[in-house]
């Protein structure tokens, strides 16, 4: 199986990719309008304490701060 072969379950993966694609739209300019929530949303998390904890986890720093350090 896919999954099994680098010991990560389909959830992880998923959430993994979701939070790639947030930490994408976080450093790209057109998306400096929008909320860190809306950004989120769309990327299917909408638990925003899920999303801080989760985001830290994989990048070392809160959505906030990731985007504070990735924009001009």
């Amino acid at each position: 199986e896919i999954f099994q072969s680098d010991g990560r379950s389909i959830s992880q993966t998923i959430r993994e990719t979701r939070l790639k694609g947030i930490a994408g739209d976080l450093k790209d300019a057109r998306f400096a309008r929008q909320s860190i929530g809306e950004i989120a949303h769309r990327w299917g998390i909408s638990n925003q304490q899920s999303l801080v904890r989760s985001f830290k986890a994989q990048f070392g720093a809160s959505p906030r701060a990731f985007r504070n350090r990735h924009t001009p």
